[in-house]
């Protein structure tokens, strides 16, 4: 990938959707080109709930997320990153955010001031579902 190119050749792209590969293929690319967070935030794949069928995960998949649960190292390397191109205003509207869920102002959001706040945009079978994950 150090050299742009990339495909979809292993077997866990099959069931990929030509949507999902849309988002990936504008993200790979070079920075000034690549979508914001925002951006991608607002892709098709992230906001139509019905790209997020979980029905097509196969043991391989399963097996892959597993190793990739295991790569905290990782994960911290990629969460600095995003952080670092986050923008001061960016950064004030999440805490503003933050705020008003954190209802007794204690600076932290306790796991029923999450829920309440997110009742107000799912169910309550979804906000379970959302929470156990």
């Amino acid at each position: 990938m150090q050299k742009g190119k990339y495909d979809y050749d292993d077997e866990v792209w099959d069931v990929c959707s030509p949507v999902a590969k849309d988002l990936i293929d504008k993200l790979l690319v070079p920075e000034n080109e690549r979508l914001s967070t925002r951006e991608a935030l607002e892709h098709p794949f992230l906001k139509n709930s019905e790209t997020a069928n979980t029905n097509v995960l196969g043991a391989n998949h399963i097996e892959r997320l597993k190793r990739f649960q295991k790569a905290k190292n990782f994960k911290k390397a990629v969460l600095t990153f995003i952080a670092s191109r986050v923008t001061d205003s960016e950064i004030q509207k999440e805490i503003e955010i933050f705020r008003s869920l954190d209802k007794n102002k204690d600076g932290y959001i306790t796991m029923l001031e999450l829920k309440a706040a997110m009742q107000k945009h799912h169910t309550e079978q979804e906000v379970e579902e959302i929470l156990k994950s």
